[in-house]
């Protein structure tokens, strides 16, 4: 049980920061003799630095047409109320299209990393950056700029940042696409699907599979969204050999998590563990329930 929750849901359910620091925006998105970051905005991978040892994306205007959503809105809302986002009124959860995160995980460290909000409503985040302005805290901090039309940047992480570091981090960009820590993981992602990801054997977030002796070169998956939830992880190993170890102890643990999903499958194909899940939203609620995430 505790293995198809690690999983499952390892790594995709996270409390978001008390405090944020948001820096003020140019007057002008394009500058005179500006960069011209045009083909990155373009690029699905954008603005993500190949140092990065996770990256994930959330398709935010799919998400908002689901049943599921409809029922999660409001838990989701309760989590921004305690940060400036939650109460500047950009309604980032209905004014974002689509949102890519690419952090950096080690361990005894938080995480640092860039995001890249698409579609997003510029008016409503200049009027929120006017508000959040000079919040900051010593956990957590975030300096955000519009790039290009609809397009937000940021970096955050837990040390002091200002505008600097946003300018040295859009010059530095080099994209994720073909980074050797992913292992063509990003190649066979599906990024149609409602959200995705891929995580490096580098970090932290792998460390449990590696403590039972099945440390993965990467990890990536796809979750479709509708009125119920399908899975599909790969966790890449070194060799088959390690894949059918693996999967013969997970089948020998996995009985009882059955009972609570439509679907929980887990195969070997070549070196890559695959998890298979389909849950539908009263299935995902009693399972949430037990790690203590609950809807309101």
């Amino acid at each position: 049980m505790r293995l198809a929750l690690i999983l499952a849901l390892g790594g995709c359910w996270a409390q978001p920061p008390t405090t944020t620091t948001l820096s003020t925006p140019p007057a002008s998105i394009a500058r005179a003799h500006g960069p011209d970051y045009r083909a990155a905005i373009a690029d699905p991978f954008g603005f993500l630095p190949a140092t990065a040892t996770a990256v994930g994306a959330v398709d935010l205007a799919h998400l908002r047409s689901t049943s599921l959503w409809q029922h999660w809105e409001p838990r989701l809302r309760e989590q921004l109320d305690g940060t400036a986002l939650g109460h500047c009124g950009a309604d980032v959860l209905a004014n974002t299209a689509s949102l890519t995160v690419a952090v950096t995980t080690k361990a005894n460290a938080a995480p640092a990393g860039i995001a890249v909000a698409r579609g997003v409503d510029l008016t409503a985040f200049r009027a929120c950056v006017g508000l959040a302005k000079g919040i900051a805290g010593p956990t957590f901090w975030l300096v955000a700029r519009p790039i290009g039309p609809g397009t937000v940047v940021a970096v955050f992480g837990p040390n002091p940042l200002a505008p600097a570091d946003l300018d040295r981090a859009l010059v530095a960009g080099t994209s994720i696409a073909g980074a050797p820590g992913f292992d063509q993981a990003l190649d066979q992602v599906d990024q149609h699907q409602a959200l995705w990801f891929a995580i490096a054997h580098e970090s932290s977030m792998l460390e449990t599979f590696g403590a039972i002796g099945f440390p993965p070169d990467v990890a990536f998956g796809t979750f479709e969204v509708s009125d119920f939830l399908q899975a599909n992880v790969h966790l890449r190993l070194a060799s088959a050999n390690l894949v059918t170890n693996f999967v013969a102890m997970a089948q020998g643990q996995l009985g009882g998590a059955k009972g609570f999903v439509q679907r929980l499958d887990v195969a070997g194909a070549d070196r890559d563990v695959v998890l298979d899940l389909a849950i539908n939203d009263g299935q995902l609620t009693q399972l949430l329930g037990i790690v203590g995430i609950t809807p309101p």
